[in-house]
């Protein structure tokens, strides 16, 4: 694959949050306070993605290193928190809620030990361990689980997390079609997210 062409999929990707914040903007009214801060999670995200392609344009690496690096902890701490407040078993929420002061320091050592890939693998995959719980504590408790938000939101975190962990943790981030794999797995991420904002409009 050329690097054009992999400049393409990146810019796709970007782009792609777009789908589910139109989404959730258009239900912003009618959602509740926890679709709102995914909402809120999502922005975020496509605003860090703006901050590093301007970082891009004007050649400063140096920038976007510190935005990377301030987003990885970002979105590990918004995961933890997320499924601590959403799940319904108590162990999973003293766990996350818990977890999430150590991930600061976790996060923190990477500028002395250079742990940016045990971070990003480690947390990534507790995250989607966490999410696939949640979804199946649901599907046994409710029959139209599908139905809910907030099934999708952890859906599309389980399915994020174990795609990037398996591609940037087994496969290792120096192929670069494992770069164009990711933005393939950031955009049906955001399709998932999407389905979780249009069930708002689809109370049950």
């Amino acid at each position: 694959m050329s690097l054009k062409t992999l400049y393409y999929w990146q810019v796709a990707g970007t782009l792609a949050t777009l789908i589910p914040l139109i989404a959730g903007f258009i239900v912003f009214k009618t959602s509740k306070n926890i679709d709102r801060i995914f909402f809120y999670y999502l922005i975020v995200g496509f605003i860090t993605d703006l901050c590093g392609w301007y970082c891009y344009a004007t050649e400063n690496a140096e920038a976007n290193m510190y935005v990377r690096n301030a987003y990885d902890l970002f979105e590990a701490v918004f995961f933890f928190l997320f499924i601590a407040y959403t799940t319904s078993s108590g162990p999973i929420k003293k766990f996350f809620s818990t977890a999430t002061v150590l991930l600061v320091l976790f996060w923190a050592s990477r500028f002395l030990y250079n742990t940016i890939p045990v971070f990003k693998t480690s947390t990534q995959i507790v995250e989607a361990f966490g999410a696939a719980f949640c979804i199946l504590q649901l599907l046994e408790r409710e029959a139209d689980a599908t139905q809910r938000p907030v099934f999708w939101f952890w859906l599309g975190i389980f399915f994020y997390c174990f795609s990037t962990f398996f591609l940037m943790g087994i496969l290792g981030s120096k192929m670069v079609g494992v770069w164009y794999a990711h933005a393939i797995i950031n955009m049906l991420a955001y399709l998932i997210y999407t389905i979780g904002f249009w069930r708002v409009r689809q109370p049950v």
